[in-house]
């Protein structure tokens, strides 16, 4: 009775309970992972939707110091054609220190990396490290000045439905940082199938492919041309 006793008590797993046992802690397991993956990706989202404001809140600054207008695609500084991601001005907005730009090349203009979108900065490609290799800005019904010259950016004034009207949205470095409805096949829809786009009231949100080439995104629509009468 005392032998059949100790025998229960110490009796090993069998094959079947610990094939059960792997099988839940896989299973366990496996969840984690997803739900980590799941959680990486809002976090990602979040970030970037963050970003993306803060961007945009530096470009009301830059207006409110160039008579209401905001940076426009290209600038000339120092005699040389510089896009808004790296005009100094714009870049001052987003840093605690003033930026420069001096002929023969970049100075001061670098951001930190956590301005980035974290999905471009995780994969390090091309860009990855500029504002550029993350987010674009629409240049749609932008005009040059008389004369001739790059576009400039819109005033105040003539964004007529800032809620509506696209300042920037996500890209990778192959759109060069700027984006219309000509070129919308370089927005980056790599948050869950959706791009992220920042509007002219502030507001952000996500967006699909096909509101992107919707009623909405037409030349004259909305989300891409803020005024298509008068720019």
């Amino acid at each position: 009775m005392i032998i059949s006793t100790l025998e229960k008590k110490y009796r090993g797993f069998t094959l079947v309970e610990l094939l059960v046992t792997i099988a839940i802690v896989a299973t366990l397991a496996a969840i984690s992972v997803s739900a980590i993956l799941v959680f990486r990706k809002s976090a990602d989202k979040t970030v970037a939707i963050s970003n993306m404001k803060q961007i945009h809140t530096a470009n009301i600054s830059y207006a409110s110091d160039h008579s209401s207008r905001y940076v426009s695609p290209e600038e000339t500084v120092e005699g040389l054609t510089v896009s808004w991601w790296e005009n100094p001005e714009f870049v001052s907005q987003l840093k605690s220190v003033e930026a420069t730009y001096e002929a023969g090349g970049t100075t001061n203009v670098d951001l930190p990396i956590t301005l980035m979108d974290p999905a471009v900065a995780s994969e390090r490609e091309i860009g990855f490290d500029k504002l550029a290799g993350s987010y674009a800005y629409n240049t749609e019904g932008m005009s040059a000045p008389e004369g001739g010259g790059a576009k400039r950016g819109y005033t105040l004034s003539l964004v007529d439905d800032p809620g509506r009207t696209a300042a920037f949205i996500t890209a990778d470095f192959s759109a060069l940082g700027v984006v219309n409805h000509a070129t919308a096949g370089n927005i980056s829809y790599r948050h869950d199938e959706k791009a992220i786009v920042v509007f002219y009231d502030g507001h952000a949100s996500t967006i699909t492919k096909a509101k992107v080439s919707g009623a909405q995104g037409g030349a004259t629509g909305a989300f891409w041309d803020a005024n298509p009468n008068d720019n």
